[in-house]
């Protein structure tokens, strides 16, 4: 409304309140729409303002606060966790340079967070992606080895479909462009048992779900080449399937029951 001073003494209370916030995925939510009114926020004489940029740094840093206490390695996919790291690799991707962000400090929570065995797969995929699509894994092919290893390392079927999406929630752009890790992921889901496919599928389609139609249409038309197929089948295996992948869980288990009876 025009009132500088009652907005200052606002805009620092809610700094202040988000330092006892204990909910990473409220913090990733909020910390969305302010990064974006921030940015394109002109309608509301908001973008570039210096308020935001204070409850930006403040949730930035309780946000590597809450990331780095996120325990549970058989904890269920919170897509509000991957919401909340790409809005942190946002602001130090493209935010202001006047939002205070210690971008060494949030790569080391990322790199330790990738790789922690007692974090959830999601933040361990969503923080390798975001160190890959930050350009600190290395060069290219670093990069790729290292994606691959780590999906392999992440194999078990309660575990990959949730560890990818975090993956493709932070690095949709490099998967996209790695024809290489697209066989890996192939490869491992391809090993899997059919029971295990089974249990794996919800979380697998969620993740496969981060890309648009046409990029999921490139990444089929990467896996049709990989088993000998043409081109222009990977749009028509796209579009065939119209049930819920529930449904057609449903009849697996059922033709595997009929086979053994």
């Amino acid at each position: 409304i025009g009132i500088r001073g009652l907005e200052d003494r606002v805009m620092r209370e809610v700094s202040a309140a988000i330092g006892n916030e204990s909910s990473l995925s409220e913090l990733g939510a909020a910390s969305a729409q302010l990064f974006d009114l921030s940015l394109h926020g002109e309608l509301f004489d908001a973008a570039q303002a210096v308020q935001l940029d204070w409850v930006l740094g403040a949730a930035f840093e309780r946000g590597l606060w809450l990331l780095e206490g996120t325990m549970g390695a058989d904890a269920p996919l919170d897509e509000g966790h991957l919401k909340a790291i790409v809005a942190m690799r946002d602001l130090l991707q493209r935010g202001p340079t006047t939002v205070s962000a210690n971008r060494l400090h949030a790569e080391g929570v990322f790199a330790r967070r990738s790789i922690d065995k007692d974090a959830p797969p999601g933040i361990r995929g969503a923080c390798l992606g975001a160190l890959w699509s930050l350009d600190r894994l290395g060069d290219v092919e670093t990069s790729k080895r290292h994606a691959g290893e780590a999906v392999r390392a992440s194999s078990l079927p309660l575990v990959l479909g949730d560890f990818l999406a975090g993956l493709f929630s932070t690095a949709r752009v490099q998967v996209l462009e790695a024809s290489e890790l697209v066989e890996v992921i192939d490869e491992v889901i391809t090993q899997l048992e059919e029971h295990e496919m089974l249990v794996a599928l919800p979380s697998l389609r969620l993740a496969f779900s981060y890309f648009p139609p046409k990029e999921r249409e490139r990444v089929a038309d990467t896996v049709v080449a990989i088993h000998g197929g043409h081109k222009g089948d990977a749009r028509r295996l796209v579009q065939t399937l119209t049930i819920a992948p529930e449904q057609l869980a449903r009849g697996i288990t059922l033709n595997e029951a009929a086979r053994t009876r």
